[in-house]
């Protein structure tokens, strides 16, 4: 049986909740820790009867024994509760994103590396059905690619908490929600990007950062890349969807739906039963930490995510492309 401490109980843990039900025969969380102790025993009360609570993920760490530790914190505490876990474990899940510099990123995969422990990057779209499958078909289907879109967001009536202060946000849209797009698109293209343009406003949202992000990326076989994201109005192209053109024709899906044309051929599609990925994702975290299977995700994939998130920053505040 798996032991597992959930560090944070806002809302992004209450999408992990059902992962741990579904699997109470093979893992068990056995202690929750934030800083609102009614947040915390809301999560645990949900957990079952003997979950212990914990006001800090220090205390947590000092005293109880874990074989995986859940990360659901804010941004900026990602980095300290990694650094915290990383001998005391044999597996890690943080949500997105990694942390909010290169620094903390370039810290954490060099002790992730060194301690031996598996750390699984909450990148939560690569386990719905249509990425997965768009990634596999992608090479017979469509050859050479040429160009991918992925797409992100959707209209948010207010943002608020820390998600309004760019020092525990790391930035604004771009990442959070818009991070799901980046890692996404460097999953679909399997290429480095080699140099990226970003633009960014805020439209409507009362928050330090942006609402609103576009990016031009160049990977290193030739490809392009785009992204579209944003908390100001519903994505015309659809939350969560993307698109892969190649010289044979091309893949195109969200969710549990994907879409496939050939050049000058009609359309065909395929809709997928719905799994929540949150759910497929914390089985999968389960997997790891018993030992069964790697990460889907791993602290290079969030490493190089981070790397295209701060050069997009570094793009924004020069005005021009940036080179990786």
């Amino acid at each position: 049986m798996i032991k597992v401490a959930i560090l944070g109980a806002g809302g992004i843990s209450r999408a992990h909740l059902n992962g741990y039900l579904e699997n109470a025969s093979r893992a068990k969380v056995v202690a929750v820790s934030d800083v609102v102790r009614e947040a915390a025993r809301d999560l645990a009360t949900r957990l079952g009867p003997d979950v212990r609570i914990y006001g800090d993920f220090n205390e947590l760490l000092e005293e109880e024994e874990v074989d995986a530790v859940d990360i659901c914190l804010p941004h900026n505490l990602h980095a300290r509760a990694i650094e915290a876990s990383v001998d005391k474990v044999r597996a890690i899940m943080v949500e997105k994103p990694l942390c909010i510099s290169m620094e903390e990123a370039e810290s954490i995969r060099a002790r992730v590396k060194s301690t031996g422990a598996k750390l699984l990057a909450a990148h939560t779209s690569i386990f719905t059905a249509s990425v997965q499958e768009a990634k596999k078909l992608a090479p017979s289907l469509l050859g050479r690619v040429y160009e991918i879109f992925s797409n992100e967001g959707g209209l948010s009536e207010s943002i608020g908490g820390w998600r309004t202060k760019k020092a525990e946000m790391g930035g604004g849209e771009l990442i959070d929600t818009g991070y799901h797009a980046l890692y996404r698109l460097l999953y679909l293209s399997g290429s480095e990007p080699s140099e990226v343009y970003a633009v960014t406003q805020r439209f409507r949202l009362d928050m330090e950062g942006e609402d609103t992000a576009h990016l031009l990326v160049k990977f290193k076989d030739g490809s392009l890349g785009e992204i579209n994201t944003s908390w100001a109005y519903e994505n015309p192209s659809g939350y969560q969807s993307f698109y892969v053109i190649g010289e044979k024709g091309q893949l195109y899906g969200w969710r549990n739906f994907l879409g496939y044309r050939a050049n000058r051929f009609s359309e065909a599609v395929r809709n997928y039963d719905w799994k929540d990925p949150f759910t497929v994702e914390v089985n999968h975290f389960i997997d790891v930490a018993e030992g069964k299977a790697e990460p889907l995700q791993t602290v290079d994939d969030a490493y190089n995510t981070m790397k295209l998130l701060t050069a997009a920053y570094k793009s924004v505040e020069l005005g021009m492309p940036v080179k990786l």
